[in-house]
């Protein structure tokens, strides 16, 4: 669904525009709205539509894809990470002692980091080359896959939720009710389109095929295709994939 994903990542990259134009003025508080913009709406969300894709391609084109995904999730994670570091520094500067966590952005802001570091480290527990996955009988690898899908794709949902729950704070209230209508509209714009991305899964039209959905009898033949295939290709291609 190429048109779908360019109008994903326009709306993604307005998002961002406007946090930049408006929040961004240098100062440690305006390090989290930018850090946490980028790697969820731009970065979580561009890993997400590459995931949906790779599942109907194979040979080299999905070696790049899977490589591209990784980086894109560790990309969003030391995002986030400096966006989280950032608000939890600065308010620890200016409350004085006083509670973190009281407002429902900040609380479930807190789950969703927690659930995107756990996410990460299962994309990564998924690579057979490293060995971890090696921790569960062979018969569950599947399900840690799964596993990562679909927490990754409910992560990158339940980030959104936070962000719109954030356009209600003061710090984007004081720029204006336009600014503050434009992110909402757009933040909620994106999360329909990857709803509907999703469940067309790469373009097929089949609900069948989408992110969200278990199907572990189609995932296993593809994956078994697919580790025939890469017989084929050179030793470097060849050894990556092996390890996914």
């Amino acid at each position: 669904m190429p048109t779908m994903s360019l109008w994903m990542r326009g709306t993604s990259t307005l998002v961002a525009a406007y946090v930049i134009l408006y929040l961004f003025d240098w100062s440690l508080f305006s390090w989290h709205p930018l850090c946490m913009t980028l790697g969820y709406a731009v970065l979580m969300g561009e890993a997400v539509r590459i995931a949906i894709d790779f599942r109907s391609t194979e040979g080299q084109e999905r070696v790049k894809r899977i490589t591209r995904h990784m980086l894109v999730n560790l990309g969003t994670l030391a995002l986030i990470t400096v966006g989280f570091a950032s608000i939890y520094k600065n308010k620890a500067s200016i409350r004085l002692g006083k509670d973190h966590y009281k407002s429902y952005h900040a609380k479930l802001g807190l789950f969703v980091f927690i659930m995107t570091v756990f996410v990460v480290a299962g994309g990564l527990l998924s690579f057979k080359k490293l060995g971890l996955i090696n921790i569960f009988p062979e018969k569950h690898h599947g399900l840690v896959k799964t596993l990562h899908r679909l927490g990754g794709g409910t992560t990158f949902f339940l980030s959104l939720v936070v962000m719109e729950l954030g356009c209600m704070t003061g710090a984007v209230k004081k720029h204006g009710v336009f600014v503050q209508s434009m992110l909402q509209i757009s933040i909620a714009a994106i999360f329909v389109m990857m709803l509907v991305f999703s469940a067309k899964g790469s373009g097929t039209g089949n609900p069948s095929g989408s992110y969200s959905q278990v199907n572990n009898s189609r995932n296993t033949r593809e994956e078994d295709h697919y580790e025939i295939s890469m017989e084929k290709l050179p030793v470097s291609s060849s050894s990556f994939e092996s390890s996914r």
